[in-house]
């Protein structure tokens, strides 16, 4: 499996490495709060073009999209770097509202100013929401629980540094913007998805159910789909 993430923020998308630079375990807490926190200062300066609008799309539009975009070796570096991390962290700010706002919120991403801010990535098979009040939700594609691409509980259940071995530090090379080749049809196409979850925040019906009760049979005793 891979052994980095995919950070978005403010509409931009970084390349986040959770493990040490041999590979052979996951950074320590204290490091990825380090790496996270160069991020948000790198966002500041950073020029937002909300690729992930895109993937919004009809699937059949977007696969044009992306194969005309292919044509680009840096968009190529780009959708490969995208779809083989082990999942994309999604950093939103906070939005006011209930149950029922976050829900949307996490579906469709913070629409306050007509998604220019997008942080999401309808490809990929699990996105991690982040709110920056706490609030946290998952966005899955069931099949991947199928697969192996998240690694065994056993392998980052100890992500402290044992204290017999020396501190965990980040290297500069731990956190990359992801960079893209863009043309003016790409640029329309931008909106085109930005009008598309425009149409589709404006329509949403969401429903939050509360569990209070758990076990073998809580799917079954709510009636739903696993």
């Amino acid at each position: 499996y891979s052994k980095y993430s995919i950070v978005m923020v403010e509409g931009c998308i970084f390349k986040m490495r959770v493990y040490n630079s041999e590979g052979s375990r996951p950074y320590s807490t204290n490091v990825i709060k380090q790496l996270l926190e160069q991020i948000l200062t790198y966002t500041k300066l950073e020029q937002t073009i909300p690729i992930g609008t895109m993937t919004a799309m009809d699937r059949d539009n977007w696969f044009c999209v992306r194969e005309d975009m292919l044509r680009s070796n840096i968009n190529k570096e780009s959708f490969h770097t995208i779809e083989h991390s082990l999942f994309g962290l999604c950093i939103d700010e906070i939005q006011l509202g209930g149950k029922e706002v976050f829900l949307t919120q996490t579906t469709v991403g913070d629409h306050r100013k007509d998604f220019t801010n997008f942080n999401r990535w309808y490809d990929l098979g699990l996105q991690c929401v982040f709110r920056k009040d706490g609030y946290f939700a998952w966005i899955t594609e069931e099949s991947i629980f199928d697969g192996s691409i998240i690694p065994q509980p056993t392998e980052v259940e100890e992500i402290e540094s044992p204290t017999n071995s020396p501190p965990q530090m980040c290297q500069d090379t731990d956190v990359s913007l992801i960079k893209w080749e863009l043309s003016n049809t790409t640029m329309m196409n931008v909106e085109r998805g930005k009008n598309k979850l425009i149409n589709w925040a404006a329509n949403i019906d969401t429903c939050v159910f509360e569990f209070t009760n758990f076990g073998l049979e809580c799917l079954q005793r709510y009636g739903l789909h696993p």
